[in-house]
């Protein structure tokens, strides 16, 4: 491995470690390694570096591939999960998105050893309960004992004279609208999927 292959990779380690939060100890326990050892790895002290099961583990981790990780492969635009949910409570506390409850089933396949040793698993199918979240196209200020009587007052004269419609909202549920029908073209292999971008691209500038 070359060292600007090395350069790569300790930079992008770096980069999802400030992403998801860890320090470099709590990195090197969920790779069962020593924190000694990886920053001795991370460093490069003594010519130590990360050995090819050590950077697999690494990108399984962070759910990126080795390509990824080493810099053969452009980043996408994948949210941290520290990113998504950050993302949602922020909207939720602007009351942007409204959360409701919701069941869906799956099917669950774990996966077991036979008695002699090979991989199988069983499925079953298990309805599981949710958090679902919507846009709503009217605005709806939820429960009114967080407010002052000024706010309330406030809130009932805008509705008297504006209606509680929530417009930017009405744009964002039209544009998912016209998505999930591209999407699901996509999805059964009706579009490509650079054509597939280009859609949602333009979808986007509409928004701008």
């Amino acid at each position: 491995m070359s060292n600007l292959n090395i350069d790569i990779l300790n930079q992008n380690i770096q980069t999802l470690m400030e992403q998801e939060g860890l320090t470099q100890q709590q990195l090197a326990e969920k790779i069962d390694m020593s924190q000694p050892n990886f920053s001795r790895a991370f460093n490069n002290k003594g010519g130590q570096r990360f050995t090819l099961e050590q950077i697999c583990k690494i990108a399984d981790h962070f759910q990126v591939s080795v390509d990824f990780l080493l810099g053969f492969e452009k980043p996408t635009n994948k949210l941290s999960e520290k990113e998504i949910c950050t993302l949602f409570t922020s909207l939720l506390e602007q009351r942007k998105l409204v959360k409701f409850d919701i069941s869906r089933e799956e099917e669950i396949y774990t996966p077991y050893k036979t008695f002699d040793g090979y991989p199988d698993c069983n499925t079953e199918k298990k309805h599981i309960q949710y958090n679902g979240f919507l846009f709503p196209s009217y605005f709806d200020i939820g429960p009114t004992d967080r407010y002052t009587e000024d706010q309330l007052d406030d809130f009932q004269s805008d509705i008297l004279y504006g209606g509680n419609s929530d417009e930017s909202n009405k744009r964002i549920n039209a544009f998912f609208d016209r998505y999930f029908q591209i999407y699901d073209m996509y999805l059964h292999n009706q579009i490509t999927k650079e054509f597939f971008h280009e859609i949602v691209d333009k979808f986007l500038a509409d928004l701008s």
